[in-house]
């Protein structure tokens, strides 16, 4: 329910202005132009992320820059403006190794998908595995398998689009296995074979192309 998210956010944004708290009143209007987002509101949602880069600006806050241009460059991609939204991320890399581990999967994350959008397919691996690493670096840090598998399924998004465009390029993907057969990822879905369908063993340990 956007709309609901937008009329709440806003009466937060206007709470924080009035209280003089910049760095929440920032992190609202990134909220607000999130939810225009999804309201396909692209205009309201551009004007909110550059409210937000003005006051993140002003508080020299390096996290609060990185999501506005990220939001920024998001905008852009959906108008189908990559070259922009490349220019829009420009100078964020430099800030990565002094950001915490969120922020660095969500703009390697956003980098991919403009460089995807641009047709720089390479480069679009690369920043997806980037942010794999970082998505792994975050994860040996929670203790316990059930905290870390609910953070698997937040970042999950990252691989699923690593995996998409691999295969939008490369055909099918197969997936050899430990003993549940082989799988073949085509087209956003994902099949198994096993030994139902004819292989000599489930456990399957190399692949080589025909």
């Amino acid at each position: 329910r956007p709309a609901d998210a937008i009329r709440l956010l806003s009466e937060a944004e206007r709470f924080y202005r009035a209280r003089r708290i910049p760095a929440r009143r920032a992190q609202a209007l990134l909220d607000i132009g999130r939810a225009w987002i999804e309201r396909d509101d692209l205009g309201a949602a551009w004007r909110s992320a550059g409210n937000a880069l003005r006051a993140s600006g002003r508080l020299n806050n390096e996290s609060l820059t990185r999501a506005a241009k990220c939001l920024r460059a998001d905008v852009l991609l959906r108008r189908h403006l990559p070259v922009r939204a490349e220019r829009e991320l420009s100078g964020l890399e430099e800030m990565m190794p002094r950001l915490p581990m969120r922020d660095r999967v969500e703009y390697w994350t956003t980098a991919a998908r403009v460089a995807r959008a641009d047709g720089k397919f390479a480069a679009a691996s690369l920043r997806y595995q980037r942010a794999a690493r970082c998505v792994e670096a975050q994860r040996a840090l929670i203790p316990g398998m059930e905290l870390r598998a609910r953070s698997f399924e937040r970042d999950v998004r990252v691989y699923q689009e690593q995996i998409a465009m691999l295969a939008a390029l490369r055909g099918p993907i197969w997936i050899g296995s430990s003993g549940k057969g082989v799988g073949r990822y085509v087209e956003g879905r994902f099949s198994a074979f096993t030994t139902n369908e004819g292989l000599s063993s489930n456990r399957v340990i190399a692949l080589l192309v025909d």
